[in-house]
């Protein structure tokens, strides 16, 4: 089988579709409150910023595929660990697993993809490939989700159970993908190395202040996605069925239509420039929500635009970042970007949580969002994140 039909299959088996649409739900059903579920996730982010470095450092010296293993199983684990929730505690150490699994996975699976793309002499069709893997992963996300809220109605467990097969499938999919070009230099990658990588990449001019921007983009972006759950369950409520049976449908539809975005990725990057996608999507979108506070009928709309702008712009993202990092060290490099998203993350992560209790979710969409806006501003007058026009601009670091 082809290269990327490989790839492909690999990135069908890791969306978490199965329990998406209902873990809040889950959660809240076992007596969490929002603050406590926002405290799980804190705990999560902690963990996520402890370990990003160290395990993108661990993929550059120990191998990239070897590391995405490791992810896989931990997804597993946590899958299983759910059942075993009841407070905030547990919840914490389950969620902490997967925290852990995505930093083993984040940064590793893109400098994966892109050197072993370049050693084929296939690196222009990076944006393309990655595109069309994250269009896959949703498709088969979305087919997950139809499922999730039937087996959540017929028992809340059944969701962790099937997510569970399907992250043991991952594992089988990766053994039939290559590992990543070996280069004498990575043998020697020591820590200060390592240090001395992400402080030439992350501090350069170009790419300081729009990691800072990305970073207030995915924090609003994945807060945002916590509060999908209650909202849609609120706005279903007048359906005749279950609500927490048509959620999952609600998120099939949003994540079919991301995939779809995703697979244009990289003719909307060509057709409206690099500034816009990365820019000008996330802050309209951000805009959106805010006006949720004032007109809540908007929230669902606000989630459908959202849903398409963040996989265009994670896979638009990639490339900008990856062809402007070395080739040794990328999987740290990229992790430590991914740590900066954390940060950001964690305080708005935990303000929401208090915002929702205190006036709702509605109210929470709206707050999370607009200290997005005003952030961003803040930081366009310091610093422009994207000094091109139109064009990208790029010169590959290879």
């Amino acid at each position: 089988m082809p290269l990327r039909r490989r790839y492909y299959a690999y990135r069908a088996t890791t969306f978490p579709g199965f329990v998406f649409p209902v873990a809040t739900l889950f959660l809240l059903a076992r007596d969490l409150s929002f603050t406590g579920i926002a405290a799980a996730g804190a705990a999560a982010i902690v963990v996520g910023v402890v370990g990003e470095v160290p395990t993108g450092y661990v993929a550059d010296r120990l191998g990239r595929r070897n590391t995405l293993l490791a992810a896989a199983v931990a997804h597993t684990l946590a899958q299983a660990g759910y059942l075993l929730v009841y407070s905030v505690p547990v919840a914490a150490a389950v969620v902490s697993v997967s925290a852990l699994a995505e930093s083993l996975q984040s940064g590793t699976l893109d400098a994966w993809l892109y050197d072993v793309l370049a050693a084929r002499d296939e690196g222009d069709d990076y944006t393309a490939v990655l595109g069309r893997g994250e269009s896959v992963r949703r498709y088969a996300g979305a087919a997950m989700m139809v499922a999730a809220g039937p087996l959540y109605a017929a028992d809340p467990t059944y969701p962790f159970y099937a997510m569970a097969v399907v992250n043991t499938a991952s594992v089988a999919s990766l053994l039939f993908l290559p590992k990543a070009p070996a280069r004498e230099r990575e043998q020697s990658f020591s820590p200060r190395r390592a240090a001395t990588a992400i402080r030439s990449a992350l501090w350069t001019p170009n790419l300081r202040s729009y990691v800072v921007f990305a970073a207030l983009t995915v924090a609003s972006v994945r807060v945002s996605m916590e509060y999908l759950q209650p909202v849609a369950v609120d706005s279903l409520s007048v359906l005749p069925s279950d609500p927490a049976a048509s959620v999952g449908l609600l998120y099939a539809g949003f994540t079919a239509i991301a995939g779809v975005a995703s697979d244009r990725a990289a003719a909307l990057r060509d057709r409206f420039g690099v500034r816009a996608v990365l820019l000008g999507a996330p802050l309209a979108t951000a805009c959106l929500f805010v006006a949720v506070a004032f007109a809540p009928w908007l929230v669902l709309p606000a989630f459908v635009a959202m849903r398409p702008m963040g996989a265009v712009v994670r896979t638009v993202r990639s490339r900008y970042l990856n062809d402007r990092i070395e080739s040794v060290g990328r999987a740290t490099v990229m992790s430590a970007a991914s740590l900066v998203f954390s940060v950001v993350r964690f305080p708005l992560l935990l303000g929401a949580g208090v915002v929702a209790d205190a006036f709702g979710p509605y109210v929470a969409l709206s707050a999370v969002n607009a200290a997005f806006v005003g952030c961003a501003a803040v930081l366009w007058v310091v610093e422009t994140p994207i000094r091109v026009g139109r064009d990208t601009g790029v010169v590959p670091a290879d």
